[in-house]
């Protein structure tokens, strides 16, 4: 029966060819369709998943208004993430979080690294894990900077990098713990970068 129904099938395909190609070559079209909005929801819903407490994160943005357009933005002035503090008791805690590129100098070589300044209390707000320092009392001076693993290779090679000094854009910083790498699946990821205080 199996047999006959394939046979029959074949036949049809053949006697029908042009029809046949277009049916198939829609359906592969589709269905290759249908896999990519698949795997795009995917990756774009399993960001920072891996944090602690997630679901009691949120990012602030702004709306700027014009007579002709909105803009939208992914970040605030500086000193609105203090005063929202204040005013609404219902946020425990906030971070602020500025992303730069910075020249680092050791020992008279220079690499240029992605950098989130931020506040000291960063590590207690985003679960990252630390493979060297404390959480607690890492970015407590405001001259203290954690390194995640491929800077430190990067800059120190096989040495151990905590409390040895570095020179970011000619300021100088100690570095105070090494932070593990976080995947690809993060808005806030410095893999190949360093985490400092943000007392601009």
């Amino acid at each position: 029966m199996i047999k006959i129904l394939i046979r029959n099938g074949f036949r049809s395909l053949v006697k029908q060819m042009p029809y046949s190609f277009i049916n198939i070559l829609g359906l592969t079209i589709g269905v290759a369709f249908m896999l990519v909005i698949i795997i795009w929801i995917s990756v774009e819903t399993s960001y920072d998943k891996f944090h602690k407490d997630k679901e009691r994160l949120y990012r602030v943005s702004m709306i700027f208004r014009t007579p002709n357009k909105d803009f939208y933005d992914g970040a605030i002035y500086d000193p609105a993430g203090q005063e929202y503090k204040k005013e609404f008791p219902v946020i425990e805690d906030m971070a602020r979080i500025v992303p730069e590129k910075e020249s680092v100098a050791y020992n008279n070589k220079f690499s240029l690294l992605y950098t989130l300044y931020t506040d000291k209390n960063f590590f207690d707000m985003f679960f990252f894990t630390l493979i060297k320092g404390d959480k607690a009392s890492c970015l407590e001076s405001p001259q203290s900077i954690v390194l995640t693993e491929k800077s430190v290779k990067k800059i120190f090679g096989s040495e151990d990098p905590i409390g040895k000094g570095v020179l970011i854009s000619g300021n100088p910083f100690i570095v105070t713990a090494v932070a593990k790498g976080c995947g690809s699946f993060t808005s806030r990821k410095a893999d190949n970068g360093l985490y400092g205080r943000c007392d601009k």
